[in-house]
């Protein structure tokens, strides 16, 4: 049997409740009170966990990258997450977040998050993976878009480097997912292949009844985390909302 992972007062795995993250992505448009209006919601709908994403952009991209225009846009500086981050910490949710660089993983350990997500775009990112690991936090390990053989070795690197608790998060890197391109069974494959727990991150078309039907599929393929993303309004069809659930789907699918 798969040993369960506890953090702080919530435990993942067979016999318990499957645990729910909300993520939050970039949908808050790199506007703070968008961001903590968020945190509200995802507070309202009584998840186990929000996930916030933090990146400093001169460290994440270069200049000249066609998409810098829109991360400037999009970033928030860390004094502006110190705000967010209390009001997460003022709910029952724990902390969860992706630093995208060395400093922003460093402030995130400074503000005690509670474990951290790898990004699929980092699995097999040594800085990243070394620096998360030497923590010791839980990490929920992003499996999209990596081969078994890199998945393999993305884990043997942390626990050589400190991490005793690793989740595998099965997810498909498209806005929206096709839903022949889930691969709910997958989830199985990973938890025999590793022996760990596994999750499902979900990018299918949030405007879609799929979009509420599939993570709970998952969950029957033996998913034991669904984190999914969510926004203010899909209206707007702002940054990550193709995925998103608005928020009243986001409260009535978690309920």
């Amino acid at each position: 049997m798969i040993k369960t992972v506890k953090i702080k007062d919530k435990v993942i795995g067979e016999g318990n409740p499957t645990f729910l993250i909300a993520e939050m992505a970039c949908a808050h448009q790199g506007d703070i009170e968008n961001a903590c209006n968020l945190v509200k919601i995802a507070d309202k709908a009584n998840v186990d966990a929000i996930q916030i994403q933090v990146f400093k952009k001169e460290i994440y991209m270069n200049s000249l990258h066609k998409d810098y225009g829109l991360i400037t846009k999009l970033e928030l500086t860390q004094e502006e997450w110190l705000k967010a981050i209390k009001l997460i910490r003022e709910t029952d949710a724990l902390f969860f977040a992706a630093g995208y660089d060395m400093e922003s993983i460093r402030f995130l350990l400074k503000n005690n998050v509670d474990a951290f997500k790898v990004h699929s775009a980092d699995t097999s990112n040594p800085e990243v993976l070394m620096e998360v690991a030497k923590s010791g936090k839980p990490i929920f390990l992003s499996c999209g878009a990596s081969k078994i053989e890199e998945i393999k070795k993305a884990i043997n690197f942390l626990r050589k480097n400190g991490t005793t608790e690793i989740i595998l998060m099965h997810g498909y890197q498209a806005f929206p997912t096709k839903i022949e391109d889930t691969h709910l069974n997958f989830i199985r494959s990973l938890e025999r292949l590793f022996e760990l727990n596994v999750g499902f991150y979900d990018h299918v078309d949030g405007g879609l009844i799929l979009a509420k039907i599939i993570p709970v599929m998952a969950i029957g393929f033996g998913a034991q985390v669904i984190e999914k993303h969510f926004t203010s309004d899909r209206k707007q069809k702002g940054i990550d909302y193709e995925s998103s659930l608005d928020s009243e789907d986001f409260i009535q699918f978690i309920d």
